[in-house]
């Protein structure tokens, strides 16, 4: 799970442990070591779930590929957010995505075309069985974005630091039921 994911938009580079150094340096030597226009405010959140991969990855460099991605606009060479897993499958081979896109480029489509991608790029791993995704309780922009990336509804929970969430899935073996009825819709 090291490979550049491509889209028709959208070059996806899993961060390996130079990228995340970088990140954590700041914008300017994460411009300098990909060769990409970084904007201030290419991510909502502030540095620790890059901080998280970072050990983990540098624990186990293997899990490259499970943790973050950065999703680099390809007419602009622009970074437009962040994206990934919050790590490699568990032993039920499930695995969670999590995504956002820079604001002023948001309502493109590029969410969808970047959760896609991940979901896709996923289940190419014949460990992974199943794929998640949180969103706040209520009717949002991300619910649209998981329906369209063939994910459904199935719960809502309580997190102690998010407060109340929806939970989405997809299983592998529903997945092309799924898609084949988004695409006919």
């Amino acid at each position: 799970m090291k490979k550049q994911i491509e889209t028709t938009r959208l070059r996806i580079i899993p961060c390996d442990k130079k990228i995340l150094e970088a990140i954590l340096i700041g914008n300017e030597a994460l411009s300098q070591l990909l060769s990409i226009e970084v904007p201030d405010g290419w991510t909502d959140n502030d540095h620790s779930p890059f901080e998280y991969a970072y050990e983990m990855i540098k624990a186990h460099h293997s899990e490259v590929g499970w943790w973050a991605y950065l999703p680099i606009l390809k007419n602009e060479n622009l970074l437009v957010g962040s994206g990934g897993f919050k790590g490699k499958p568990d032993a039920a081979g499930v695995v969670e995505i999590g995504y956002e896109i820079f604001e002023p480029r948001r309502n493109t489509g590029l969410a969808t075309e970047l959760a896609r991608a991940l979901v896709d790029h996923a289940f190419e791993n014949k460990k992974v069985k199943k794929i998640l995704a949180h969103t706040r309780a209520h009717h949002n922009a991300s619910c649209r974005v998981l329906e369209k990336c063939g994910m459904l509804f199935t719960e809502q929970i309580y997190d102690a630091e998010d407060g109340e969430l929806w939970c989405w899935e997809v299983p592998f073996n529903k997945r092309e039921t799924i898609q084949s009825l988004i695409h006919n819709f």
